[in-house]
């Protein structure tokens, strides 16, 4: 089985799982406790886990209409997706605005994408993240949830070929957008 390792500020973290306890040698071989159960990595790719979902719609559609699909298949890359409910409470003018403007969509799509493989286990609360469109990100973290900006993470760490996908419950916009 493979399994990815990242490195984040000195943890040791298997695919998305921390390792609580590091080195411990045994009989047979050295164990390292994690604290999740780990499965296979699945075969999908970005595009095709959100393509197969049915959540995602919207988002998927959007990376179409402007040639981006391939971001969903390269990487690796960290993805912040808004769900389709998320498309749906986000205000008609500014999707109005969005969607006819090729330019401002790819700026708004690449804003959900940030280079490399970030977990939730590697994320701390007051970190900045570059996206891909070259603005920050604003983590912010207390024990009843996860943000992105003002964004809420309602399901993390979804493991995919190409990185790592989290869920989010409204559509990141790019300060000037």
């Amino acid at each position: 089985m493979k399994v990815r390792i990242n490195l984040y500020n000195k943890k040791i973290v298997i695919d998305g799982s921390k390792v609580l306890l590091a080195d411990q040698n045994a009989t047979n071989g050295v164990i390292h406790v994690i604290d999740k159960v780990l499965v296979p990595l699945p075969s999908q790719n970005m595009l095709q886990y959100l393509a197969s979902d049915g959540e995602f719609y919207k988002f998927v559609h959007s990376f179409v209409k402007v040639k981006l699909e391939r971001k969903l298949i390269d990487g690796p890359f960290t993805l912040f997706a808004p769900t389709d409910t998320a498309f749906e409470q986000f205000p008609p003018y500014l999707l109005i605005k969005l969607v006819s403007d090729d330019k401002k969509l790819t700026d708004a799509l690449n804003y959900h994408l940030v280079k490399g493989t970030l977990y939730t286990a590697g994320l701390t609360n007051g970190m900045v993240l570059q996206t891909v469109e070259g603005r920050s990100l604003n983590i912010t973290m207390n024990p009843d949830k996860l943000m992105v900006n003002d964004c809420k993470i309602t399901t993390a760490d979804i493991s995919v070929v190409n990185g790592v996908i989290h869920v989010i419950d409204t559509v990141l916009l790019p300060p000037v957008v």
